[in-house]
């Protein structure tokens, strides 16, 4: 097959971006709650709460070593202050709530989601490339500029489907599909995510990207100005390896000498 089904394409990009952490499970697209700021808020309330066990803690030792009523009823008076505290400490602990490993686990996996499929609808808005139906239709670039406005059209990656809206006058339900060439292609310009895999790729090969990319963005800078950037971006890319990076990856125009004035980093 020279197609990748929607959700074939889902999980290629996945394994690229993420390496070993992509599970597969991703595309299930399970929305959950980002579980930072519990955690952030419960950070200092639970270093308050082993602080105060601590000192309850010494309180008891020096209880039991107290001679005197006026010593003894003066720590039995610390330990009870201290206990309300600890209680209070405990109180808004409880109020925010545990926080499971499974909830953290769920969240990553709702972040890889969303940006796999960020990727893949850029790259479709951009019309990089296309998704053709089971009939032989593409569907329109001007469907996925719409998304999320246009509620009649959707897709569902999990299932590898598209649903057209009824001004398309096609099967409502019909299943996507993508080239492997022109998909390979993209995704041959996007750097993965996870240090693991961007190790994978070498200097000249990152450099090729991030170039591409800087010109796209901003195609008034001379050669040089792309030089400097990427030698600071990458510090083993050599100056030779930048050259045959540039002699690649720079369209003609970008090759005829200039004067444009030079940027200063």
């Amino acid at each position: 097959m020279n197609e990748y089904a929607l959700a074939d394409a889902f999980h290629v990009v996945g394994d690229h971006l993420y390496g070993a952490e992509w599970t597969g499970r991703e595309i299930l697209g399970r929305r959950a709650e980002d579980p930072q700021p519990t955690l952030a808020a419960r950070k200092p309330l639970e270093a308050q709460n082993a602080e105060l066990c601590l000192l309850i803690i010494q309180k008891n030792r020096d209880y039991k070593q107290a001679v005197g009523k006026a010593a003894i009823n003066a720590i039995k008076y610390e330990i009870s202050e201290l206990d309300n505290k600890r209680g209070q400490v405990r109180a808004d602990l409880s109020a925010l709530g545990e926080v499971l490993e499974s909830e953290i686990n769920d969240h990553k996996l709702w972040e890889r989601y969303e940006i796999v499929e960020g990727h893949l609808l850029r790259a479709l808005t951009d019309e990089v490339f296309s998704v053709s139906s089971s009939f032989g239709l593409t569907v329109p670039a001007k469907l996925w500029h719409e998304l999320p406005a246009d509620f009649d059209f959707d897709f569902d990656f999990e299932r590898s489907l598209v649903f057209w809206p009824a001004s398309e006058g096609a099967t409502k339900m019909q299943t996507g599909r993508i080239k492997k060439e022109e998909f390979h292609e993209w995704l041959d310009t996007v750097l993965p995510i996870v240090e693991s895999e961007l190790e994978k790729f070498d200097e000249e090969k990152i450099a090729a990207i991030s170039l591409k990319k800087k010109i796209e963005e901003d195609d008034s800078l001379r050669r040089d100005d792309y030089k400097k950037i990427l030698l600071k971006e990458i510090p083993k890319l050599s100056g030779h390896g930048f050259k045959r990076v540039w002699d690649k990856i720079a369209p003609p125009e970008k090759k005829i000498r200039g004067r444009r004035k030079a940027i200063k980093l």
